[in-house]
């Protein structure tokens, strides 16, 4: 009995610590979904770099849509709010006989304008999608049903068609620098000058003398002479007299 009620305590304890440390999923928002209004099925991705630079990280989507002057079936439009890893539906866009948008903002307004009967979702003044991205960080839209990059402006359509999107939000980790080797030279030490001894060259490598470097001597070559030659006088040969002696 004791070996069991420990058995159920072990796994009660590993029940707690793995919904502690799993992460929750977090749950999808949604507006009034109606069969006959423009629909946006949104999939917000971000790193958890970007999520722990700031305390609030956040997107909104919206669209606009008709007052509800239609009764309870009417495309209203409206406004979600997402956090990373979230997933947003506005089931019940209009398209005005033309083609609704989806929009997306840092934080977007809905005004109601009643000579139109319409609800109109903008962008706040500088608070775009890029407001909150930073320098290192861009935004990617990708159409679901096709697994492809797309613009914005393509998430547009008529009453009762439906749209599948991904919003990612990508940043590049910056590169550690790289700090450059030094090589350091010694400072050669200082010695005397060596003294100056003729016709013998003296040097002192990598020395100073007071900081500048030693001259080497100036060796004068010294001058070979050559001994002064003798000169022999030649005697003189006396001329001998024509005729003899008498």
């Amino acid at each position: 009995m004791r070996k069991f009620l420990v058995l159920i305590g072990i796994i009660l304890v590993q029940g707690i610590l793995l919904g502690v440390l799993l992460p929750k999923a977090s749950a999808a928002v949604s507006t009034v979904v109606h069969a006959n209004c423009l629909k946006y099925t949104v999939k917000f991705n971000a790193p958890a770099a970007w999520q722990k630079s700031s305390n609030n990280r956040t997107i909104q989507i919206g669209c606009s849509g008709q007052t509800n002057h239609l009764g309870p079936q009417s495309c209203e439009g409206g406004v979600l709010t997402l956090k990373p890893g979230q997933k947003g539906i506005l089931g019940n866009c209009s398209c005005f006989n033309k083609k609704g948008c989806l929009v997306v903002g840092q934080k977007l307004s809905r005004t109601e304008d009643t000579k139109t009967k319409r609800w109109n979702v903008a962008v706040v003044p500088g608070k775009g999608i890029n407001s909150t991205l930073g320098n290192k960080c861009s935004v990617v839209y990708v159409n679901r049903d096709t697994q492809k990059k797309a613009q914005l402006t393509s998430f547009c359509g008529t009453n009762k068609q439906a749209f599948s999107i991904a919003i990612n939000i990508k940043c590049t980790t910056p590169k550690p620098s790289v700090t450059p080797e030094v090589t350091i030279t010694p400072t050669p030490g200082i010695c005397k000058g060596p003294a100056l001894v003729t016709n013998v060259k003296v040097t002192c490598p990598s020395c100073f003398l007071n900081g500048t470097p030693t001259p080497k001597p100036t060796v004068t070559p010294t001058p070979t002479i050559s001994p002064t030659p003798t000169i022999t006088p030649t005697p003189e040969i006396p001329t001998p007299t024509a005729g003899g002696s008498q």
